[in-house]
């Protein structure tokens, strides 16, 4: 460099950059975006699949104990037949030995099952279950409840879903 007396003053030790130098440093913070950018979708896809499974694992809340549900014996199904009661989330069902009543609450996660030509299928997470309760496949492992099925003063059924009997407790009805 030429300074203002027209001397040529030593230039100042400072290496060029060359362009392995350049290539080098872009490259490297190049790779750093790459990196956080894949590391940031991977880590949305573990948050997403924890929640998902978070979700399949957890049972619902609770709810409060229910009350015992009457229900008219004039409503009662036929030998064969059943009836939903909701306030009682329980199913009524007459077979040869008499009438009982089945909880409609998987046993897996406590979903609501359904009852359709004689077979119980969880539409939830896909459980399925005879028309007694007894669970045919998973993932739920245990049986559907019986619930305590008696009559009250009046000739009515009274279910109470709070008190679970054994499989093969019926209430057979004397004339």
């Amino acid at each position: 460099m030429i300074g203002g007396n027209g001397v040529k003053e030593p230039m100042q030790d400072r290496p060029a950059a060359t362009r392995e130098d350049t290539l080098s440093v872009g490259e490297a913070t190049r790779r750093q975006l790459l990196r956080w950018l894949v590391g940031g979708v991977l880590g949305m896809f573990a948050v997403l699949g924890a929640r998902m499974s978070e979700r399949f694992l957890t049972p619902p809340l609770t709810t409060p104990r229910l009350a015992p549900v009457t229900f008219s014996l004039a409503d009662a199904p036929a030998q064969g037949g059943s009836v939903y009661i909701a306030k009682a989330r329980a199913y009524l069902i007459q077979d040869a030995g008499g009438y009982f009543a089945l909880s409609a609450v998987c046993t897996h996660l406590g979903c609501l099952v359904d009852l359709a030509g004689g077979e119980i299928q969880c539409p939830c997470h896909g459980s399925n279950y005879d028309i007694h309760g007894r669970n045919l496949s998973g993932p739920a492992l245990r049986p559907l409840a019986h619930l305590a099925l008696s009559r009250n003063g009046r000739g009515d059924l009274v279910i109470d879903p709070n008190t679970i009997v054994d499989m093969d407790t019926r209430l057979v009805l004397t004339a």
